[in-house]
């Protein structure tokens, strides 16, 4: 308790001095290990004699947690590697009609299941919204800055159609 109080007065202390370093914040963060530690070394016996008596329902939990965590995983790489598909063809595209006066590339599409299944654990809608797509006006600030950043005369996206 001393240490955990040390590590909170510390931290507190510095955060209200005039110039708070960076480094202020070290000496709290070896406090609260020592702390953590003294407590995780007093709780130890304990434990062994819970996981003892739990061990197929840690089992279970454990491995229902590893299939969920896998197959959210999976998802996220499918999207990511779907959204590198159509980056890569948007960019081929964007190649081959560089000179044109206005550039219109296809919206990017993420399933609908990865909204309502990965929510914003990858790529979204929300996330196109803010900031991940073009806008289908041609002055938008995206459009402006990618145009100009890769040499472009103007692009925008075609109007998201279902």
């Amino acid at each position: 308790m001393t240490f955990a109080g040390a590590a909170v007065m510390v931290l507190s202390v510095m955060m209200f001095s005039p110039e708070f370093p960076e480094r202020a914040g070290f000496p709290s963060t070896i406090f609260l290990l020592v702390a953590s530690l003294a407590a995780l070394k007093e709780i130890l016996p304990d434990v062994k004699k819970f996981c003892r008596r739990h061990v197929k329902g840690a089992t279970l939990a454990a491995g229902i947690f590893a299939a969920w965590w896998t197959l959210n995983l999976l998802g996220c790489f499918y999207v990511e590697f779907d959204l590198h598909r159509q980056f890569a063809a948007r960019d081929a595209y964007i190649a081959a009609h560089k000179h044109d006066d206005l550039i219109t590339v296809a919206p990017l599409k993420v399933p609908a299941w990865a909204d309502e299944i990965l929510g914003s654990r990858t790529w979204d809608a929300l996330t196109f919204k803010l900031g991940g797509e073009f806008d289908d006006v041609p002055d938008g600030d995206r459009n402006v800055t990618f145009a100009r950043y890769h040499g472009l005369k103007k692009i925008v996206v075609a109007e998201n159609s279902p």
